[in-house]
């Protein structure tokens, strides 16, 4: 008994373990994703949506979508994510060079609404601001404020915050996510300069939201144009717990595929 209990130590010993964050969500349809945070890293998976696990290293400036069903993954560092990023960008101008002046007309009023203000040489910074909406919930567990959050004026969503002071998570916990913003944000320049499609990460909206807010989110609700709320994000589960370093990067049994079809990164 001895001996096997050594043994076990011996292989814990062998992994090695991170003090790190697990927050669980549900959305308005009860499925649920999962973030596992640990520093400058993030994993996030979503079973419930059949999307791919995402693995985000800010230590090493590398992002990975997991595919579990046929066990690949894709990669992107700075180099093969701005490869991409033209590579796209040239394939929508020669793209808009094959259309009808109609046809080109149509998709720079779809590609300026997408933008926004944005012009190709000065992107709008976006502004947040979190107004108290009164009142307060408990959720999971954590007491928190209700909020009404704006962005550049504009009512977005609405939230209740569990306050940082509280200290129950610190900006610190969510450091991966405003890593992840600049990465993608340097990574994706060139799709985010010009007429190109703009990245959900355009404009490091992540690190102004992180550095802004009143806390961290326990629920968050869409707030559309009709006033209708949707994409309901509701925290089920905060736990912190030891992170083996393994599960932010690819098992090794899983294959590298390239970023593009027919091999292209």
């Amino acid at each position: 008994m001895i001996r096997f209990a050594l043994a076990v130590l011996a292989v814990v010993a062998a992994q090695p373990v991170r003090a790190g964050v697990i927050l669980q969500y549900e959305d308005d349809e009860k499925k649920q994703t999962t973030v596992e945070l640990d520093g400058k890293k993030l994993r996030s998976f979503s079973p419930d949506h059949g999307k791919p696990t995402a693995i985000f290293d800010g230590d090493q400036n590398v992002f990975y979508m997991l595919d579990d069903k046929d066990k690949s993954y894709r990669r992107i560092d700075e180099t093969s994510g701005t490869q991409l990023s033209k590579g796209l960008q040239d394939a929508m101008e020669k793209a808009k060079a094959r259309m009808s002046p109609e046809q080109r007309a149509q998709m720079e009023a779809y590609l300026a609404k997408q933008q926004g203000t944005q012009t190709a040489t000065a992107p709008k910074e976006h502004t947040f601001t979190f107004e108290k909406a009164g009142g307060s919930q408990k959720v999971a567990g954590y007491a928190c404020d209700n909020y009404r959050v704006l962005r550049d004026g504009t009512l977005e969503d609405e939230g209740c915050f569990v306050p940082w002071q509280a200290g129950v998570l610190s900006r610190a916990d969510l450091e991966a996510f405003k890593e992840m913003g600049r990465f993608f944000e340097k990574t994706f320049a060139t799709m985010n300069e010009g007429h190109g499609p703009r990245t959900p990460w355009a404009n490091g909206w992540i690190t102004h939201f992180v550095d802004s807010a009143p806390g961290f989110p326990v629920t968050m609700d869409r707030i559309d144009k009709d006033g209708k709320k949707s994409h309901e994000m509701h925290l089920v589960k905060l736990e912190r717990t030891t992170l083996v370093a393994s599960r932010f990067s690819p098992p090794p049994d899983y294959r590298e595929k390239p970023m593009l079809p027919g091999g292209g990164q």
